[in-house]
């Protein structure tokens, strides 16, 4: 026996079957690694079946949960290794700033099942996480589909999985989301300080970040992104 060769030793002394079933298993193993593991929040029951029944035939998907609402999914985030987390933004308080725990989260892709306007959504997919919108009224079929493209690297005009190539479109920090949003619903410098009780030189600042990387030059086009959704897609 040759020395230095570890499989020829086990099947020396354990036999050919018992390597052959373990070197299937280490497979095995690798190919459950390689499954893509999504977390769905869905309050109504019926269509959280719908929509983890349809998920769990996607080529590539290993498991699929479900829970009912925010704050589980954060434990169960924390508890497990999830690639993909779906949920409408309608459940938090400001999708342009709010859930930072996974929009935010280099590791973790978002897309929305939203019934909110598409308008809403231009400033929140600017956040890393947000891997892109469905509208609910396009249905279940419509997100599955969606969700294979990005998990197959079908991403023209998607957000893909890995995070470094998400850094190749727009990402605004949280305080540059917030000062042009805030600019862009009508309020002036100074208000905009005010309510991010910073000081004005400083929100000039946010802003001018986020404009040039926005490609905005002017006012207009900043109103025409808030309140109309007049952003590029990534």
């Amino acid at each position: 026996m040759p020395v230095g060769s570890p499989i020829l030793f086990f099947r020396f002394f354990f036999g050919k079957d018992y390597m052959d079933g373990h070197i299937l298993l280490d497979s095995m193993e690798n190919s459950r690694a390689s499954d893509r593991r999504v977390l769905v929040v869905e309050s109504e029951p019926a269509l959280a079946c719908e929509i983890t029944t349809h998920l769990s035939r996607i080529g590539g998907v290993g498991e699929v949960c479900s829970v009912e609402r925010l704050n589980q999914a954060r434990e169960s985030i924390g508890d497990g290794d999830f690639d993909l987390v779906i949920f409408d933004p309608i459940i938090l308080d400001d999708p342009v700033v709010d859930g930072e725990w996974v929009l935010d989260s280099p590791k973790l892709s978002c897309v929305f099942f939203s019934s909110l306007d598409t308008a809403r959504l231009a400033l929140a997919r600017t956040r890393i996480g947000v891997a892109g919108v469905v509208q609910r009224a396009e249905g279940v079929p419509a997100l599955c589909q969606y969700v294979e493209d990005v998990f197959h690297g079908r991403t023209a005009g998607k957000v893909p999985m890995d995070s470094k190539k998400r850094t190749r479109r727009v990402i605004l920090s949280r305080q540059e989301r917030r000062a042009v949003y805030s600019l862009g619903q009508g309020y002036t410098l100074k208000e905009t300080a005010g309510r991010m009780k910073i000081n004005p030189k400083t929100v000039e600042t946010y802003k001018s970040r986020a404009l040039t990387k926005l490609g905005i030059s002017s006012r207009a086009e900043l109103i025409g992104l808030v309140a109309f959704g007049r952003f590029p897609d990534p």
